[in-house]
């Protein structure tokens, strides 16, 4: 059994840490079955880590590009302008 971070969910749920076997290379890690989940779960590269730091730095970059899609979003909203269409 291979332990991995899993940081598909880091936004929301927070990384948790999962055991599973690597398959494809290490392209895909699948989540065995547990008391939380009757199924297996499969995670792609960009979904888990193998380390701890590297968890950590992929959530820090999910948060950052979140961010900035956020701040965007909030300048186009400030931007947006309202007229009463007769």
């Amino acid at each position: 059994m291979t332990k991995a971070y899993i940081t598909k969910y880091a936004l929301t749920r927070g990384i948790y840490i999962a055991e599973g076997e690597l398959k494809n290379d290490g392209e895909l890690f699948v989540q065995r079955r547990d008391r939380e989940y009757n199924f297996e779960q499969f995670f792609k590269k960009k979904e888990f880590q193998l380390t701890e730091e590297e968890a950590l730095a992929r959530a820090d970059k999910m948060r950052s590009v979140q961010l900035k899609k956020l701040a965007k979003e909030y300048q186009k909203l400030s931007e947006l302008e309202f007229t009463i269409k007769a």
